[in-house]
């Protein structure tokens, strides 16, 4: 199935039947309907890009991760090069840098946990937006749908004859009530970066 675009729900026409829908009031719903569908495409894409832009972060520490290692062992094999004059000297670099090193790495660790954290959260965020959003297209849809079957029903009632009495024939044309359209909610803001 091809996604629905904005553009193909303002764009979209309808076949005219005797007594149907006021062309107006349904373009002016599609127009609704629209602009709330690009509000989505447009919030997606910016948590697609915030989820980009994370993950480049993620990569980043994976690196660093790795260069920080990868020192940490050549300082290692130095210490093993050194001569016994300066061991001691050498091995007291070595174990400062590896402290060192350690509490980068711990905090490197701890930010990496944390941007996973954010990316999943964003991945749920972005799910529950799509999940809203095509609860959202199928309901309109099927209220349409519902308006477009009760106007039938009412076209072939009047087609099979007159009503009996003036209180049977306000009763046949009256219009049936409004169902509410229920609210998409919001989802909250995405959690504060550290």
């Amino acid at each position: 199935m091809n996604q629905l675009t904005p553009l193909d729900i303002t764009q979209r026409e309808f076949g005219k039947a005797l007594r149907g829908f006021d062309p107006r009031e349904v373009k002016a719903f599609l127009e609704e309907v629209s602009q709330e569908l690009e509000r989505f495409v447009l919030e997606n894409a910016e948590l697609s890009e915030r989820i980009r832009k994370l993950e480049g972060e993620l990569r980043a520490y994976h690196e660093r991760e790795e260069a920080l290692k990868n020192t940490l062992l050549t300082a290692q094999r130095l210490t093993e090069t050194l001569k016994e004059s300066a061991k001691r000297e050498a091995e007291l670099l070595v174990k400062e840098a590896e402290l060192k090193a350690e509490r980068v790495l711990e905090q490197a660790q701890q930010r990496l946990t944390r941007v996973q954290v954010e990316i999943m959260e964003l991945e749920r965020q972005k799910n529950l937006f799509q999940a809203k959003l095509r609860s959202a297209i199928k309901l309109h849809l099927d209220l349409l749908e519902a308006d477009a079957e009760k106007e039938a029903h009412r076209e072939a009632r009047r087609s099979e004859g007159p009503p009996r009495s003036a209180e049977a024939a306000t009763r046949a044309t009256a219009e049936p009530p409004q169902r509410p359209v229920p609210n998409v909610g919001q989802p909250g803001p995405p959690p504060k970066r550290p």
